[in-house]
Formats: structure tokens, C-alpha cells, sequence
């Protein structure tokens, strides 16, 4: 029987694991960009979502004959830089502007070279 000595790994063996070892840290490695990218767009989006519903929720606080139509020239909102904000205020079809109105809140920002858009309704009536 051949006995068998303990000895290290030979070169074609070293060699072979440590292409493999540098093929999987490549490919680990190549994801955290996308995985980043895909982390602030959605930061912004939330951003976005919010600044939008904040100024659905101020306009609906607001007294119902205060509601004119068109598009607000002052939100009172604060945006955040890289943000715009569009308030528009519509008529409902069908229904009476003394009973029903329907506001719109449009936020934009650029991500990534790439126009991006929010927008959230509400519909406010009067509390009589």
C-alpha cells in the first residue's frame, strides 16, 4: 500500500482557486452599483411621494372658497432643492365647483439624466 504524504496544494490547484475566488468578488463587486442607484431612486421617489401628499394635505386644510382654479402660484410649501412642485386646482366634471374641486400635485426632479414624475389627486369638498 502507497502511503500518503500530507503536502500543500500544487501551483494548477492554487492557480485555479484563485481565478475562482477573483470571478466571484468581480461579480459581488459589480452589483453594489446597481444595488446604489437602485437605493437613491427610490430615496427620491419617497421624497417625491411625500412633498406631493404634504401638498395635497395643506390645500385640503385650507377653507373650501380659498380653493381657486388653476394652477397655484404660491403652495407655501417648502421643495427641496432639485424638486418642483405644480398645485393645480380643477373643476370635477359633472359637478358644481361650489361642491366639489379636484386638486393635483405634480413633483418632477431629474435622476440620473432621466426625468422622473409624481403625481397624487385629491378630491376636496366643502364641510358645511
Amino acid at each position: 500500500m502507497m502511503e500518503r504524504h500530507p503536502r500543500g496544494m500544487s501551483l494548477a490547484e492554487t492557480s485555479v482557486a484563485a481565478s475562482l475566488l477573483c470571478l466571484l468578488l468581480i461579480t459581488v463587486l459589480n452589483l453594489f452599483p446597481s444595488a446604489l442607484a437602485a437605493v437613491g431612486s427610490s430615496k427620491q421617489h419617497q421624497e417625491a411621494n411625500t412633498l406631493a401628499q404634504n401638498a395635497l394635505e395643506s390645500f385640503a386644510a385650507r377653507p373650501f372658497n380659498a380653493l381657486t382654479l388653476g394652477v397655484q402660484a404660491n403652495t407655501g410649501i417648502v421643495v427641496p432643492a432639485g424638486y418642483t412642485l405644480v398645485v393645480d386646482v380643477q373643476p370635477v366634471d359633472t359637478y358644481s365647483t361650489e361642491y366639489l374641486k379636484k386638486v393635483t400635485a405634480t413633483v418632477t426632479w431629474t435622476f440620473r439624466k432621466q426625468n422622473k414624475k409624481v403625481e397624487q389627486e385629491l378630491y376636496v369638498q366643502p364641510v358645511d
